[in-house]
């Protein structure tokens, strides 16, 4: 029953297929999953495990070589088809995709986060790390869901932990989690990042013995936090690599030279860039205002931004006929924005493709630190800076301002001139 309705899915969509890759690419390692279920008696193609999967790829290979991408292929479609055409989502399967739940508000359609998997754990385990994810899907809407995958991830890594030992999550040990935490002390993460992992393995033990009245130890986390100093990073990227990109920028594609310039001239984030919509442009006649909305932060803001900025968008928008929300349209897909990735992977290339350019390693983050810094050199107050940035706290603002040497020795000139000292 299961094959069929994906076989089914894939001849409703035979429009879009050739027949020929319709039989190879589809028909073909469908086939092969059904002959290989019924060897190995799987009932339920939604509670596929890694060691059914791998299984399932060396038994395509007999027949089909090393064509391998195929056979994982139809594996993901089969697993997605059948998770999103239940009347109710099937907690119990190993693979849930997002698109099944109305995650709108909680999602970054920039970053999307696809699916969450659960095969690579043992099925006495498997249970509690769904029940978990459940909870924060569906009873925790304060989560954003790179927040639940984080959460997600390291509930994860302490279970594969246990089950390394032989253990499970029935018979968890002060050791067991001493050891771990240990373990994870001695990796090279940021205090600040190995905080949060405490945190969140906090978080996860006790939500075990709250909702499923686990009897884990009491922990003491916060002994095992480092402190986390405030770090500059000295990322601002310099006027001369600026001076170079914009060289060779007139050769790019429009979309991807207006996307760099965007973030270029504002130090948004760039999810915010991706995902601008049409109506986020501002203008008084004299001003020019763009608003978007931070998905970090779930909120919205208003930034200036310069005249010429805002023409360009303005026309990009106007010759744009689709019905699409977005300025910045992925081409397979218009309702839907750029993804953070394809742009970076797009804007490498490019670069790569000219003698004065192939040598920058483009990192879209690095433009908030140049604008920040840009700012406090100009003598903007940190508050100012930091509500053009969008950040929470001047803590974290202070973090985007680099130690500019040259900066530095003005300012110092400048005192020992006030002060008569040289």
């Amino acid at each position: 029953r299961q094959i069929f309705i994906v076989l089914q899915d894939g001849l409703d969509r035979v429009e879009e297929l050739r027949h020929k890759a319709l039989m190879h690419d589809y028909i073909q390692p469908l086939y092969y999953l059904y002959e290989f279920c019924q060897k190995n008696g799987i009932e339920d193609l939604k509670h596929l495990t890694d060691k059914d999967v791998s299984g399932y790829i060396e038994y395509y290979k007999q027949f089909k070589g090393t064509a391998e991408s195929f056979a994982k292929m139809i594996v993901f479609k089969t697993r997605k088809i059948l998770f999103l055409h239940d009347k109710t989502p099937d907690f119990t399967a190993t693979m849930w995709f997002t698109e099944r739940f109305n995650l709108t508000l909680r999602d970054n359609p920039a970053k999307t986060i696809d699916s969450f998997y659960f095969g690579d754990i043992s099925e006495k385990n498997r249970i509690y790390i769904q029940h978990y994810v459940k909870y924060l899907l569906v009873l925790s809407p304060k989560y954003s869901l790179p927040q639940i995958r984080a959460l997600y991830i390291v509930a994860k890594s302490f279970t594969h932990h246990l089950e390394n030992k032989g253990s499970r999550l029935t018979e968890i040990s002060y050791r067991d989690i001493e050891e771990y935490v240990k373990e994870e002390s001695t990796l090279e993460i940021q205090p600040a990042t190995f905080n949060r992992h405490l945190s969140a393995l906090s978080d996860f033990l006790s939500v075990m013995v709250l909702r499923e009245k686990l009897q884990i130890p009491s922990f003491p986390f916060e002994y095992y936090y480092k402190q986390a100093r405030r770090k500059h990073h000295d990322r601002s990227v310099p006027e001369d690599t600026i001076d170079r990109i914009l060289t060779v920028l007139p050769n790019f594609p429009e979309t991807i030279g207006l996307m760099f310039l965007t973030l270029y001239s504002t130090g948004l984030r760039v999810s915010e860039v991706c995902t601008m919509k049409k109506d986020s442009l501002i203008t008084d006649g004299s001003t020019y205002w763009i608003k978007v909305y931070q998905h970090k932060l779930r909120s919205e803001k208003e930034i200036p931004i310069p005249e010429e900025l805002y023409r360009l968008l303005r026309r990009r928008i106007d010759n744009d006929s689709s019905e699409s929300e977005y300025v910045f349209q992925r081409h397979t897909d218009k309702s839907r924005p750029y993804t953070t990735i394809y742009f970076w992977q797009l804007m490498n290339h490019y670069l790569s493709l000219y003698e004065e350019t192939k040598d920058i390693h483009f990192k879209s983050h690095d433009y908030r630190h140049t604008i920040a810094t840009d700012l406090h050199t100009s003598g903007v107050p940190i508050a100012a800076t930091r509500a053009f940035l969008g950040h929470t706290t001047e803590e974290m603002t202070k973090q985007y301002i680099d130690h500019l040497q040259g900066h530095i020795d003005v300012l110092q000139d400048e005192y020992l001139k006030e002060n008569k000292l040289k």
